[in-house]
């Protein structure tokens, strides 16, 4: 999701940083000629980038970085799918809605259409900072399928330079200075699985008649809910993406936990949640029961994990 709070943080900071302390000698950005690298073309890197091109100083070089085919960052939806241990290039599912009302979520100046809903699809999430871009004409500016893959600072803490080493898509390597580097990226690619006691023998052992096998999925790799039809789903985590998957899944699924539970007005279809959440433990089949079938049809074929860090 996208984070008001954090991103006006950040751009607080660069722009602190750009013009200087008011206690420490600050450097005259008018004169000289000054480079600018960003790296990434999400909602941080466009608002830096109109940022700096507002500025009309002609003898600023300024380049953006973008992995990606576009602009939009975690708004873009991934060009195909692709499974574990494969990441995707965003955690974007396909019936993400936003949690944040659209009138708080424009750069300034630049609100949404008339008659986006108020809380909107993907769809319209990206089609805004496309047409942001356009608008204030920062295409120019991007260079998109180049992957920064390395930037160290070589100097002194009082003067130096960012040495840049690009990959341009081709996997051919060109390197680089800056005066100046702004990391706009995120920090959520990776995503952070934790293990559990139990985990390698609850996923040793099949679920039902017809021994279907057991997984621990990341909320990174989940799309589609009709994959868990007529099976059950634990959801560990209760933010906005542990929600939205425990009440999509919900539809399709035998039963769906949400551990630790959201509050009631935002469980949805039948969520059943914990009452004193815990870490999960797997344990084994209790010798009191008669069966293992009668046991594992109530035990979770999914369990789909948040991060938790």
């Amino acid at each position: 999701m996208f984070d008001v709070r954090q991103f006006v943080l950040s751009l607080t900071s660069f722009l602190l940083l750009w013009h200087g302390d008011s206690s420490a000698p600050r450097q005259q950005v008018a004169h000289g000629n000054k480079s600018v690298a960003i790296v990434g073309a999400g909602s941080a890197g466009l608002a830096v980038l109109s940022a700096l091109v507002d500025l009309q100083i002609e003898s600023h070089d300024i380049v953006l970085y973008e992995e990606r085919r576009d602009v939009g960052g975690i708004w873009l939806p991934d060009p195909e799918l692709v499974h574990p241990p494969v990441l995707p290039e965003t955690p974007l599912y396909p019936l993400l809605h936003t949690y944040t009302p659209v009138p708080s979520m424009t750069y300034p100046d630049f609100p949404f259409p008339p008659g986006t809903p108020m809380f909107s699809s993907h769809e319209y999430v990206l089609e805004y900072h496309r047409d942001f871009a356009l608008q204030y004409n920062l295409l120019p500016y991007i260079l998109f399928n180049h992957i920064v893959l390395s930037a160290s600072w070589v100097g002194t803490s009082e003067e130096g330079r960012w040495d840049i080493v690009v990959d341009n898509g081709n996997g051919r390597k060109t390197r680089r200075s800056f005066d100046h580097l702004v990391v706009a990226s995120g920090h959520n690619h990776y995503p952070h699985i934790l293990t559990f006691p139990g985990q390698d023998a609850w996923l040793r052992r099949r679920n039902g008649a017809h021994g279907r096998r057991r997984e621990i999925l990341h909320s990174i790799f989940y799309r589609d809910p009709e994959r868990y039809a007529n099976q059950t789903v634990v959801v560990v985590g209760a933010g906005a993406s542990g929600q939205d998957a425990a009440s999509q899944v919900a539809l399709y699924a035998r039963k769906v936990a949400l551990a630790p539970p959201c509050r009631p007005a935002t469980t949805q279809h039948q969520v059943q949640s914990r009452s004193n959440p815990r870490s999960p433990t797997f344990r084994p089949r209790p010798p009191s029961l008669p069966t293992a079938r009668a046991y594992s049809t109530s035990m979770p074929s999914f369990c789909i994990i948040q991060d938790l860090s």
